[in-house]
């Protein structure tokens, strides 16, 4: 997945990784534009579940690793709904009933 970098790779804590370019993307939601490369090779949608890192493969239930059947997207219904103020189970509820 394409995207800018928007930290400082380090092992310092979030706030000493933070850069004004980087805020700057984050905040205008600029970090999320090389991801239309994706959608034109075919990888991604627009709409659909966001990619999630790796790491999170062994905390799916059964049910929650249909995700993986549909492409992945640059944004989706937990995005408007709630983003980070979304809990797990609320989060998968709202991916599964699309």
């Amino acid at each position: 997945m394409f995207k800018f970098r928007t930290l400082k790779n380090s092992d310092a804590s979030l706030q000493e990784r933070r850069f004004a370019l980087g805020d700057c993307l984050r905040f205008t939601n600029a970090d999320e534009l090389p991801q239309l490369l994706n959608v034109l090779k075919g990888e991604m949608s627009l709409v659909g579940p966001r990619p999630l890192p790796v790491d999170y493969l062994n905390l799916f239930s059964v049910e929650q690793n249909n995700r993986h059947s549909v492409l992945p997207g640059i944004t989706g219904l937990a995005q408007v709904s709630g983003k980070n103020n979304l809990s797990w189970d609320e989060n998968s509820d709202l991916i599964l009933n699309m």
